[in-house]
């Protein structure tokens, strides 16, 4: 899950008790500190205006409580006015992924779902997956031959949930079947 939030009203001041309090890195090349917390395992990036990016959580409770704990710890560290507000948490990218314990045909796949538009994009010569970008949702879909489906782009954990619903019918129908009939 990518969460952006503003903690605080005004810029954070970066220094050097506030990167060892909390094991924060900032690198010359980039503009955020990134620190990782283990409970809930996220990292965030914290920029000078006070905007965070919380990444890695498995839900949308666990990034919030992630959060949360961040901003105490950049209020322990020297900046006090730091501020949560659970009202302007907003979630911008949920990213989620199944496996179908079974193997894809995907010319199979890119036929039966020929129809779609966009149509699916597979070049096995530039990318091993099959792309499906579902406009309504602007949720894009990774299926590859192994069964392993990448869902990204949802605001909400059901567009995944029906996204894959819907697939589903046709990863079954495009099963791989074994060489080996023994």
């Amino acid at each position: 899950m990518i969460c952006p939030n503003q903690i605080g009203d005004c810029p954070l001041r970066v220094t050097s008790q506030c990167v060892h309090t909390i094991k924060i890195y900032e690198f010359q090349r980039f503009s955020a500190m990134i620190t990782r917390i283990r409970d809930p395992k996220v990292t965030a990036l914290v920029f000078r205006s006070g905007k965070v990016v919380v990444t890695g959580a498995k839900s949308i409770s666990e990034s919030k409580r992630a959060a949360a704990k961040l901003c105490i710890l950049i209020q322990n560290a020297g900046e006090p006015n730091a501020k949560f507000d659970l009202n302007q948490y907003k979630i911008h990218n949920i990213v989620g992924s199944v496996g179908c314990n079974f193997g894809i045909n995907m010319q199979d796949l890119e036929e039966a779902l020929s129809g779609l538009q966009p149509p699916p994009r597979y070049e096995p010569e530039l990318f091993p997956g099959m792309i499906i970008s579902l406009t309504d949702d602007k949720l894009t879909l990774l299926v590859f031959a192994s069964g392993k489906v990448v869902f990204t782009g949802a605001k909400v954990e059901r567009q995944i949930q029906e996204a894959y619903e819907s697939l589903y019918p046709h990863l079954a129908r495009c099963q791989k079947h074994s060489e080996n009939n023994n």
